[in-house]
């Protein structure tokens, strides 16, 4: 009898893998000749941000049709050793959180730099995830909670 199971279990098997047929459609489109891109970091980008910022743990990435980049970091990972002159006494010379959102243009300068709690909307504990619609709209999202809000690239919530 269990040889009997064996032999069906390996037949069903078979048949499963003889549908998984690897070959491509004919009906399917030409393969394409594009090459994966290759990329190559540069250590100096960006260059030192204003305002003795700092930015905390990055948690997303954009890139607009302007090709600037939009960052949104989550100041509340930073140590209150790493923001010490944030400190009230400050406690070191340097660093100031940057604000949760900032636009770096292609050569790596801050265009704009905004977010954090305001007048009508409640700001996230832990922001995460950055998106600009076609309209222009930025789009801010949360690690918990389930919370996403919407702003104009200056700032301002919608």
């Amino acid at each position: 009898m269990r040889n009997l199971i064996n032999y069906f279990s390996v037949t069903a098997l078979l048949f499963v893998a003889a549908g998984c047929d690897p070959q491509p459609s004919q009906q399917g489109t030409e393969p394409t000749s594009a090459t994966i891109p290759e990329w190559e970091v540069d250590p100096t980008w960006p260059p030192t941000l204003p305002n003795d910022w700092i930015l905390g743990d990055i948690r997303g990435l954009f890139v607009d049709e302007e090709d600037h980049l939009w960052v949104v970091h989550m100041p509340s990972s930073l140590t209150r050793q790493e923001i010490g002159a944030a400190q009230d006494p400050p406690i070191a010379d340097c660093c100031f959180p940057a604000s949760p959102v900032l636009e770096l243009d292609p050569e790596g300068n801050v265009v704009q730099a905004w977010g954090g709690p305001g007048e009508g909307y409640t700001w996230f504990d832990q922001e995460h995830g950055i998106y600009i619609d076609h309209n222009g709209f930025v789009w801010l999202g949360t690690s918990n909670g389930f919370h996403v809000m919407k702003f104009t690239k200056d700032g301002e919530h919608v």
